[in-house]
């Protein structure tokens, strides 16, 4: 079987210096970079850069095909990102994936939450949307710290949030969110 063509490379705010060895040598041996504008920055991709189009189309890559292409995408290329759209339009022998840790796992780690307590949503308009939805009539006020943690004096996020023991997004500390219907997910919003 003949090397993949496309590499989807997960990039952190550190940029190159952050990518494992075999990420690195994905976005080196690379004709074309592919990524957003602050991707292309980070990597200083210059004249092999090219940006995502706006709205998102998978086609330009797609084009490209057979050449070798690096695609930048912020952390885990498959946690509501672009490593989706492009797997699902080519054979598993065409890519292969270098992720880096996500924006979950990273606040998880610096906040010390076990990530299989919370429910995650993208970061589409449709998904804050609808989290917003579930969180009742207000807007979401953001991210509170569990209660246990606030007992416990973490001091990194604001106290009084969550509905129960995990993290919440969007509740505001009232419990809007359960009311809301939201039992399904056990009262977990992250």
């Amino acid at each position: 079987m003949a090397d993949p063509w496309l590499s989807i490379i997960g990039l952190g705010e550190d940029g190159p210096a952050g990518l494992p060895d075999a990420s690195r040598a994905a976005l080196e041996a690379a004709e074309v970079v592919v990524g957003g504008p602050r991707h292309l920055a980070l990597v200083d991709a210059r004249a092999r850069g090219m940006e995502w189009p706006v709205p998102f189309d998978p086609a330009p890559v797609l084009a490209l095909r057979g050449r070798p292409v690096a695609v930048l995408a912020s952390g885990d290329p498959f946690w509501h990102g672009a490593g989706g759209s492009l797997a699902a339009a080519l054979s598993p022998g065409e890519w292969r994936a270098y992720p880096a840790p996500g924006v979950v796992a990273l606040a998880a780690a610096r906040l010390g939450w076990r990530q299989g307590g919370a429910a995650g949503a993208g970061p589409s308009r449709r998904a804050l949307r609808a989290a917003a939805a579930r969180a009742g009539p207000r807007p979401p006020r953001g991210l509170h710290a569990p209660r246990r943690a606030c007992r416990r004096g973490a001091g990194r996020l604001p106290c009084g949030g969550g509905l129960g023991r995990e993290p919440a997004l969007g509740d505001g500390g009232s419990g809007r969110a359960a009311r809301a219907g939201a039992r399904h997910h056990r009262g977990r919003f992250l």
